[in-house]
């Protein structure tokens, strides 16, 4: 999940122009990512709805979310993983 967040803040990052003023909406201008400097954000934008945000504390969207395959809680997929590969701790000798 952090990879997909990560990878969208990249692309986010290498796709953001400023909005165009005026009131109608180009085919290249229906779907764009805007930064919100003020609330530290990417705003994702169709048709000039904003239909999902970025900020430091996770991906909101506004609707609903459709995937295949698998989700997995980030958190608890590491802790698993570090349950396996971190050595046991010693109580001292």
């Amino acid at each position: 999940m952090r990879l997909f967040i990560v990878s969208i803040a990249v692309l986010a990052a290498f796709s953001v122009h400023p909005a165009f003023a005026g009131d109608e909406v180009s085919a290249q201008d229906a779907v764009r990512i805007e930064t919100d400097q003020v609330g530290k954000a990417f705003i994702f934008l169709i048709d000039e709805e904003p239909v999902a945000t970025l900020d430091k504390a996770g991906l909101h969207v506004h609707g609903n979310v459709v995937y295949e395959g698998m989700v997995i809680d980030g958190e608890a997929a590491s802790k698993a993983t570090d349950a396996v590969t971190d050595p046991p701790i010693s109580k001292g000798d």
